[in-house]
């Protein structure tokens, strides 16, 4: 689907979408599962930690069937948003409609302001914990916000069931996401591996989900780290009437947690980095430790062990609880014994048979996965199975013809478009200059008329004579002894600011196309008047009454000010291509767009393609039956230019093939210098502080920042419920007069809570890419390169702005025409057929920047168009759905689904007939550019950009088709990956990975 949107015309265009019929690159989507339709979504309960997180703010959030959680452009967790209680607990919390769902727990700083609690965390070491330099006893509270990151993935959750989040299921949810074990693995010579491997995924799976939770809890001794509770070991007797095996289970996976806070907290370089780094081996070694290290310094299982070991035999435990903690000791220091006995070698813990694990889930979740197994047999030959019997030659035959019609006359459809406006030019020279129409003016005018000249001029290689009768002012052209003839529309309203320019007749182009025009009338009686009118429309800058005279003669633009191409009855046709000898179209609105030079006015003005409208109906004889039927092809086009209105074209008129080029007539600056300002200024008696941002010739703005105002609610009596302060912003444009600078105008003010901060506000605006990245019109995209330092972090700070100064801003892209949409719609009809309907929808702003989205329905008996492409529905349906996106800002994404109504799949021995549906995903990692960030946590418990590059767009990555990984899912439920597999023998294939370790090719 690439090559759709790298093609540079817009007849490419076209023509690449029609290919889309052969090569079959399409998608949609199903919530239907395996195992039939679901029960009302459930909510759960959610522990955290070992209930002492108090005031955590908790998402939770949707995975997909595709396995890929939900998340923004930048690639943010999204979900609905908890806060914990101070037991650190909540109930309640909605899970969506699917079989595995995720959990994010981060934590938040007191604001005031904004009622926020901070979060706090209970100190679960023996001695007391140093937090930031301060001392916390142990049992108490202390505060946790910017270091607390932890989520929790589960699949198949019961109603009301309740688990936990903790670094230990951030430990499990990171291994399930980015690894699967594979107990028994096909390789490509149909043997298996029987101790099993682990392989890269990068998505959540049912087997994935309950093998990490299975490896890790055995690792740890833990019945399951994501069900069983986790004591509080400052409230061990809470645990008094507990029996012995679920109390020294809870006392244990409560002493491994506190010897996680303990060292966590004395890490060197601080909490966040002694996680990640344990969740980064953890990944990296398969699920598995070091069991034990000489090296003291470095992290092992025993000296985890250790630690728990350490700090249980220093607390002050309960009577009631001694003998459980002892036993819980003895335990440890039994396990600990054994992993010092293996010295620098890695545990050998192993998750247990997922048959086992999946429960009763078992059945349903198998039997999925073998139709998914056989659909993918299935779509093996998808080429075939698609289409009718006997469907794929004639469709073939009918796009053979019409690819061969576009290839062999694209630059004849420019040439049209160019002989049509120089023809409006010459007829309005001879409406006032009547003697300069004869016969001569075609070849000795090439300058205003190269295109009439070279193709059917007067000259010696000319075949064309004029006539213009003043009378009737109708100027005729006969070419080849065929008549074309233009004419001014009368009776336009003073207020109207355009005329038609009406032509009717035949126009020979070259390679033998010829193009006859007529106009539309009402009921195609030419008496009742024109319905629709054919030729050129001219657009002026006043109200016109007729044809203005204005007219300079050495002009080929004069006083028009844009121009539309009105095609409202029409023939193409060659000798050599035969669609039934004709091709029959209603096209309207070629509208093009007069654009001066952005710095120099002695410069012309050229025109742009701004949009363009087909309707049209190919008929082409049925050549397979060989008789008189016609089978009929249906086109709607709608296609709009982004920057018709800026953009600075390399010639006068437009062709079809002039996007994503920049304007060598006006080449943008490499660099501008931008102004800055800070101040203050009185506006109603207020003093309002100010930021401004002054580009030249781009768009300008002045932020306001009025004064803080403390805000008081109250009841009903009077009494004061809340206090809060708030100031109001309020952006301005703001426009250049000569040296002087001036307000233009200002959006309404916007109520901020918090008090006044300018500074924080541009910050801000700054991180968020606001200030970083500018479009000047005609010119192209700048990026800024603002004063900023790195911090501690490794994040850029802008660096204090005061008084006024200027910084550079550089090229990134200079400007281009760009094709801002496409939506291509056809349909087709073959006798004694079923339809098919392709619909394209394409957005394109840059040739690298793009969202396309394309359906092919075939067999279908209705058509769903509440979506963003037109698709079939039906019980005979077939459907592929296909769609990419470049503009998000971390991945480049891409969905295809392909469903087939009725197929017939063998599954054990047995032959059943069903609907079936595939869905494949692709999130494709990226690297940012400009102004390069990552996504941290901050102190209200958001993501916010950590910039981490503040230098010119760096270089853009060369993503691989071959680098992309396909998540796929069978009517709802993840079975397998799409990707290219490294084999024995060294090779890259394309391989269908199931998540049982076996596999398919799909070509």
């Amino acid at each position: 689907m690439q090559t759709i949107v790298q093609h540079r015309t817009m007849g490419h265009l076209i023509s690449s979408a029609l290919i889309l019929f052969l090569v079959g690159a399409v998608t949609g989507c199903s919530n239907n599962d395996s195992s039939g339709s679901r029960a009302q979504a459930p909510t759960v309960s959610l522990q955290l930690n070992q209930n002492d997180l108090a005031n955590a703010q908790v998402r939770s959030i949707r995975v997909s069937a595709s396995g890929l959680p939900n998340v923004d452009t930048d690639g943010v967790l999204q979900g609905n948003t908890y806060v914990s209680n101070a037991q650190g607990q909540l109930s309640g919390v909605d899970i969506a409609e699917q079989a595995i769902s995720l959990f994010q727990v981060v934590g938040r700083v007191a604001n005031t302001d904004g009622n926020v609690v901070a979060t706090q965390q209970r100190c679960q070491w023996h001695a007391g914990c140093e937090v930031n330099g301060d001392d916390v006893a142990f049992g108490a509270m202390y505060p946790i916000s910017t270091d607390l990151n932890w989520r929790a993935v589960a699949y198949g959750l019961a109603r009301n069931e309740s688990i936990r989040i903790s670094p230990l299921t951030e430990l499990a949810t990171a291994l399930a996401f980015e690894k699967q074990y594979f107990a028994n693995f096909e390789t490509s010579e149909n043997t298996f591996d029987a101790d099993g491997t682990w392989q890269e995924t990068g998505y959540f799976n049912a087997y994935s989900v309950l093998q990490s939770y299975s490896q890790l809890s055995n690792l740890l001794g833990i019945a399951d780290v994501l069900t069983t509770p986790a004591a509080d070991l400052s409230q061990l007797a809470a645990l008094a009437n507990t029996n012995t095996e679920s109390a020294q289970q809870r006392i244990r996976h409560g002493a491994l947690l506190a010897a996680w806070q303990y060292m966590a907290l004395t890490h060197d370089d601080g909490v966040a980095a002694f996680t990640t780094a344990r969740v980064d081996e953890f990944v990296e070694h398969n699920g598995q430790w070091l069991a034990s290290s000489n090296d003291l310094s470095v992290f092992t299982l025993a000296k985890w062990y250790g630690v728990a070991i350490e700090n249980l035999n220093e607390i002050n435990v309960p009577a009631s609880m001694n003998s459980h903690v002892m036993a819980v000791i003895e335990l440890l220091l039994s396990d600990k014994a054994k992993l010092e006995n293996s010295v620098g070698s890695r545990t050998a813990a192993r998750s247990d048979d997922i048959k086992n694990l999946l429960g009763d889930r078992r059945a349903s979740f198998e039997l999925g996965l073998a139709r998914s197994k056989a659909f993918v047999d299935y779509l093996q030959n998808l080429q075939t199975n698609f289409w009718q019997d006997g469907y794929k030659k004639e469709l073939d035959e009918q796009l053979d013809a019409i690819k061969a019609f576009n290839t062999a006359h694209k630059d004849d459809f420019n040439d049209l478009m160019a002989v049509m406006l120089e023809v409006q030019h010459f007829y309005r020279q001879c409406v006032y200059d009547a003697t300069t129409c004869n016969s001569t003016r075609l070849s000795s005018d090439p300058v205003n008329f190269p295109k009439m000249d070279v193709i059917w001029g007067s000259g010696s290689e000319g075949n064309a004579s004029v006539s213009y009768d003043a009378t009737s002012e109708r100027l005729t052209f006969m070419v080849s002894d065929k008549p074309f003839s233009v004419e001014a529309r009368a009776g336009l309203a003073t207020s109207t600011q355009a005329i038609d320019l009406l032509m009717d007749g035949e126009i020979p182009l070259n390679n033998g196309l010829a193009f006859t025009l007529k106009q539309k009338y009402r009921n195609d009686d030419l008496a009742q008047g024109i319905l629709s009118a054919s030729g050129v429309r001219v657009f002026f800058a006043q109200a016109i009454s007729e044809l203005p005279s204005e007219e300079l003669v050495n002009d080929p633009v004069g006083d028009a000010i844009a121009f539309e191409l009105r095609w409202s009855d029409f023939v193409l046709q060659d000798a050599v291509q035969k669609l039934d000898g004709s091709f029959r179209a209603l096209m309207r609105g070629v509208e093009m767009r007069g654009v001066e030079h952005p710095t120099n006015n002695n410069k012309p003005r050229r025109f742009n393609l701004d949009t363009v409208v087909i309707n049209s109906q190919i008929a082409q004889a049925n050549a397979s039956n060989n008789d008189t039927t016609t089978d009929k092809t249906t086109l709607l086009l709608n296609a709009s230019a982004e920057n018709a209105a800026s953009y600075y074209p390399n010639q006068l008129w437009p062709v079809l093939n002039g996007f994503f080029n920049p304007s060598a007539d006006a080449a943008a600056e490499p660099s501008l210098p931008i102004e800055y300002a800070l101040g203050t200024q009185t506006i109603n008696g207020d003093s309002v502080e100010f930021f401004d941002v002054k580009i030249p010739e781009g768009e300008s703005f002045r932020y306001r920042f009025y004064p803080n105002r403390e805000r008081v609610t109250t009841d009903g009596t009077g009494k004061e419920i809340s206090r809060i302060t708030t100031h109001d912003v309020e952006e301005c444009r703001l426009q250049q007069n000569a040296e002087n600078w001036s307000i233009e105008r200002c959006a309404p003010k916007q109520r901020v809570l918090g008090k006044r901060d300018r500074a924080g506000f541009v910050e801000r605006l700054w991180r968020a890419g606001g200030l970083s990245q500018i479009t000047v019109e005609g010119q192209g995209r700048y990026f800024i390169e603002w004063p900023a330092t790195l911090d501690d972090n490794g994040c850029y700070q802008l660096d204090a702005l005061t008084g006024s100064g200027t910084v550079p801003a550089g090229l990134i892209d200079a400007q281009v025409l760009g094709l801002n949409n496409l939506r291509f719609t056809s349909e087709v009809q073959l006798e004694n057929q079923p339809r098919t309907l392709l619909d394209v929808s394409l957005r394109a702003p840059r040739d690298d920047f793009y969202q396309i989205t394309a359906a092919l329905s075939h067999n279908y008996s209705n058509i769903d168009t509440t979506d963003t492409v037109f698709r079939g529905t039906g019980n005979q349906l077939q459907r592929i759905i296909f769609s990419y996106d470049t503009q998000n800002n971390v991945a480049n994404l891409a969905n295809l689904a392909i469903f087939q109504a009725g197929v017939s799949l063998e599954v054990d021995d047995n032959t059943e007939t069903l609907n079936s549906e595939l869905i494949g995903v692709v999130q494709q990692m990226r690297e940012f550019t400009p102004l390069a960030y990552r996504m941290r946590i901050n102190e209200q418990g958001e993501s916010e950009r950590c910039i981490v590059d503040n230098t010119l767009a760096s270089a853009k990555p060369d993503v691989s088709v071959d680098d992309k990984v396909w998540n796929l899912n069978f009517r709802g439920v993840a079975y397998g990956q799409l990707r290219k597999d490294k084999l024995l023998n060294g090779n890259r294939v394309w391989l269908v990975r199931f998540v049982d370790g076996t596999f398919r090719s799909p070509f």
